[in-house]
């Protein structure tokens, strides 16, 4: 494939995957609502207790091989393949009998007999990576709107058999079933149309070189797991209720650019495998994906400073007064945890994971050396700073390592006209607001607000217009002729 069917192609696949991606997201968010509504805070309480370690595995379940399935040489793929369905199998086995054993454990300790059958239900998980391996086959293959689609396919089936179980008074375990129901309906289809079938295999050769590749991206991934659960246990021990919900409501309004950007470093992964070995291509290619991200990186993060006591007071409403702190804390602290956030597909696509395992390992020693005591000491402030500090931490660590990679990859070149218009858009805003003081508070949010997405949206579409032009060209179906000419390993700037 030549690269103007390259660029031409992973366009393509960006859109649809953030396409189905949003959709998906749509319905999850409105299941959860549906859900919380009928059953109540006791039975949704009980789930969380039971689902707490088994989701909590849901992103360790793939042990990075699904990844080396697709970063790995076309070299005797069907050997590998093989062998990489056998390994997924026996590390699943020994993962489910992990979760097995320790249910009746955790149902003694919380005295929720019901919690030993709930876990024991919901420890398919553990063959969540198994079950879609598959998929990782029609990614190396840019066969982008199937493998989304196998995976809308799954919500939407988890999405009508959870919301019929609840009505049909199934109580909680309507998500237990629902849950199911989604993974089958996602790897029953993927395991059909794979180009590869799978066979027992058993090669320690095979296995070491999974293990080397995915052991890193295994532990990388256990310990953001930790950091995450560790800091809901800070907050629960040394902070108010009312604060960690505050902090989690601030949390995942930010959770949507972390999800775009997940998606989008998705879509680029196989193709910076495809071009690992050109040097400038893979440059280029990493360096136009960020700046595509930060446009809506930057945009979100100036958004929720700037307009941090409006959305409580509009959108949730005044009980939630005091959420601003944490809001404007995250709104700084995803300007520096998205961006350049897919570094880690470049460390797969070099096949060096291992830098992988070290920035965690630090992101988890920053956690207990740096936030926990600024919870300590200052509360909720220590908390709101903490997150950011954290952040920039992991930014500066990620750089560091990209650096090791002797890759040309400049934050600031990347940041920089994202940053220019948010910041500007910003002042107009503020300085608007200003201006209509003695307004009507809702009248005024609402002029900021137009203000501040028009200038934004017009100063960042006109400073990266080359960039957008050359998405819109390919995503428009131009032809490869014309995709030619725009140069994958163009100026960076």
């Amino acid at each position: 494939m030549n690269s103007a069917n390259l660029k031409q192609k992973v366009a393509h696949g960006a859109v649809n995957n953030l396409l189905f991606a949003g959709i998906g997201s749509g319905l999850s968010y409105l299941q959860v609502i549906l859900v919380m509504r009928i059953l109540g805070p006791a039975e949704i309480g009980l789930f969380a207790l039971a689902s707490a370690i088994v989701l909590a595995l849901d992103p360790l379940s793939d042990f990075g091989i699904g990844d080396r399935l697709i970063q790995q040489d076309a070299t005797d793929l069907q050997e590998s393949y093989e062998s990489a369905v056998t390994l997924q199998l026996l590390l699943s086995l020994l993962l489910w009998v992990i979760v097995i054993a320790i249910a009746p454990i955790l149902a003694k300790l919380y005295h929720q007999p019901r919690l030993t059958s709930l876990m024991i239900a919901t420890s398919y998980v553990a063959f969540t990576g198994l079950m879609q391996l598959p998929l990782s086959l029609l990614f190396r293959e840019l066969r982008y709107f199937e493998q989304r689609f196998f995976i809308f396919l799954g919500k939407v089936a988890g999405f009508g058999i959870t919301l019929g179980l609840v009505l049909l008074g199934a109580g909680v375990w309507c998500l237990v079933f629902g849950g199911l129901a989604e993974l089958l309906v996602t790897a029953i289809p993927a395991w059909k149309v794979a180009p590869l079938r799978p066979r027992w295999r058993f090669s320690i050769q095979n296995f070491r070189s999974l293990m080397n590749f995915g052991l890193s991206v295994w532990m990388a991934k256990l310990s953001y797991v930790l950091v995450q659960q560790g800091t809901i246990l800070v907050l629960s021990a040394l902070l108010m209720v009312r604060d960690v919900g505050e902090f989690r409501a601030a949390e995942q309004l930010v959770g949507l650019v972390i999800y775009l950007e997940v998606v989008l470093g998705q879509t680029i992964f196989p193709v910076l495998c495809k071009i690992k070995d050109q040097k400038q291509s893979l440059e280029s290619a990493f360096i136009k994906a960020s700046r595509i991200s930060m446009l809506w990186v930057a945009g979100t993060s100036f958004f929720l400073w700037i307009f941090a006591s409006p959305l409580v007071r509009y959108i949730l409403t005044p009980k939630w007064q005091g959420a601003e702190l944490f809001l404007r804390a995250h709104g700084i602290a995803v300007l520096f945890g998205a961006t350049i956030f897919n570094w880690d597909v470049l460390c797969k696509a070099k096949n060096a994971t291992r830098m992988m395992f070290y920035v965690s390992a630090l992101f988890a020693l920053a956690f207990a050396a740096i936030f926990v005591p600024m919870v300590y000491v200052w509360r909720r402030e220590g908390a709101a700073a903490g997150v950011v500090v954290l952040l920039v931490l992991s930014l500066v660590s990620r750089k560091f390592c990209l650096d090791q990679l002797k890759l040309r990859i400049s934050v600031i070149n990347i940041t920089k006209r994202a940053l220019f218009s948010a910041a500007l858009a910003a002042a107009v805003a503020l300085g608007l607001g200003q201006l209509m003081n003695d307004q009507p508070p809702l009248l005024a949010f609402a002029c900021e607000l137009m203000a501040y997405v028009v200038v934004y949206s017009g100063t960042a579409a006109w400073l990266e217009r080359s960039l957008i032009r050359e998405a819109a060209g390919l995503i428009g179906g131009r032809s490869l002729a014309t995709a030619a000419d725009l140069n994958l390993t163009g100026p960076l700037g």
